[in-house]
């Protein structure tokens, strides 16, 4: 038989060790505090009742639901743990708090309210979502301004999963080393994860989100979002997708690809794994490699725009895809990059520097107009082997020879000809090609 409690305010209710019971709650400042029976729970436009949903330490699992209706401030706990239950707590129009712990159970929390962005000043308190790591839990809200947080920094619940859907604005989310799937339309977010392999798609715009050292997807189709992956990290793999612009994405060691339709390059600064870079844009600045110690291989293809790209060791593969009517100026160095180097590039005015003796294939793939490719040392003259190909297809190409010390030039502009120039340390070595001395330009 189900017993039934009705509740009207300003006073305390006390669940049974089993069976099933329903309570009714109206009014404000209710109490209720249940110990062990399987409950279900509804506020009817109260506020400020508290739901205590273990308060006498039994330690079977029960399920409990919950529904906060039109209520708000109310408070939801544990005061000792759950084990293996199911929780399921809905509804609310204004700021509630649920913390408690399930250990191995099933918790679902999904609040209403649009939370004030105010809340940073503590005018109004957000929806605060406090869980433990090692259960299954779903948390949502209908707004923004929300506090989550679950598990904590290395707590090793790497096979324990959190869905999480944010909206609105000003929501921050702290979470340990589960795997968090989080989607939604949040902006000005920020979210912070463990070392899980986790998922993140929002549509918003500049969020800032860290993460550990995981196999990561994230997909940000917004503008202005900051994204910092793990120091270290060798081995795992992240991937990001994004189709917006002036993102700023940090990475370690871990292997990364970033990949998106109508974006920039951003700023990108990445370490020494194996980095793939595909956008159709062109605009702003990558770094890869942390040193020129770094033996990963790098590949880069870039649309059109004005890009900045730096190469630090390693063995790189570098298609600057300008098109036709949107030609950028491109530069790109490559700082101690290793034999089987190749860099394409398709621009009309880009400039390529080398230092810290590098190596590289450099073709022209630009095969409409007048090519004005500058190539440039760090005026020691230490270089590696480098070739350039592919001059003879322009209608005109000038290649400008910028501080590079102690070379002699034999000039042939006929298509099969070719040109070598000798530097202190390597050479290079031309194919038909008219050659503008480095004191062309003054």
């Amino acid at each position: 038989m189900t017993n039934t409690i009705t509740m009207t305010g300003n006073s305390t209710g006390y669940g049974a060790a089993t069976g099933a019971e329903v309570f009714s709650l109206s009014g404000y400042y209710n109490s209720v505090l249940l110990a062990g029976a399987s409950d279900t729970l509804a506020i009817a436009g109260g506020e400020f009742d508290s739901i205590d949903l273990n308060a006498s330490g039994f330690t079977s699992a029960t399920t409990d639901s919950i529904s906060l209706g039109q209520s708000a401030f109310n408070t939801i706990t544990t005061s000792h743990d759950l084990y293996g239950s199911s929780v399921s707590i809905t509804g609310g129009s204004g700021p509630n708090q649920v913390s408690l712990v399930n250990h191995g159970g099933n918790t679902s929390v999904q609040l209403g309210y649009q939370g004030s962005p105010l809340t940073q000043a503590g005018v109004v308190p957000p929806n605060s979502v406090t869980l433990n790591g090692d259960a299954t839990n779903s948390i949502g809200f209908s707004g923004g301004a929300a506090s989550v947080s679950v598990g904590q920094a290395g707590d090793g619940f790497s096979g324990y999963t959190t869905a999480l859907a944010l909206s609105g604005v000003l929501n921050h989310v702290f979470g340990g080393d589960e795997a968090f799937s989080i989607s939604g339309t949040a902006s000005l977010s920020s979210i912070s994860l463990g070392n899980g392999n986790d998922t993140v798609a929002l549509a918003g715009n500049q969020n800032t989100i860290s993460l550990g050292t995981g196999n990561n997807t994230l997909t940000l189709p917004g503008n202005n979002d900051s994204v910092m992956l793990a120091k270290g990290g060798a081995g795992s793999t992240d991937v990001i997708y994004r189709a917006g612009a002036g993102s700023k994405i940090t990475g370690g060691d871990e292997n990364v690809t970033i990949a998106g339709t109508r974006s920039s390059v951003g700023n990108i600064s990445l370490g020494n794994g194996n980095d793939v870079l595909n956008v159709s844009g062109g605009g702003g600045h990558a770094v890869f490699g942390s040193s020129i110690a770094n033996t990963a291989t790098d590949q880069a293809t870039v649309g059109s725009g004005n890009a900045n790209l730096t190469f630090n060791g390693g063995v790189d593969t570098v298609l600057m895809q300008d098109f036709h009517g949107h030609e950028g100026a491109d530069t790109v160095t490559l700082n101690g990059t290793m034999l089987g180097t190749s860099l394409t590039t398709m621009g009309v005015f880009d400039n390529i520097v080398l230092t810290q003796d590098a190596n590289a294939t450099i073709t022209d793939g630009h095969v409409n107009g007048a090519l004005s490719l500058s190539i440039e040392g760090d005026g020691t003259g230490g270089m590696g082997t480098v070739s350039v190909t592919g001059l003879a297809t322009d209608d005109m190409a000038h290649l400008h020879l910028v501080g590079l010390s102690a070379y002699t030039v034999t000039p042939d502009n006929t298509p099969a000809g070719g040109v070598t120039l000798h530097f202190t340390h390597g050479s290079i070595d031309l194919i038909g090609v008219q050659v503008i001395p480095n004191n062309f330009f003054g």
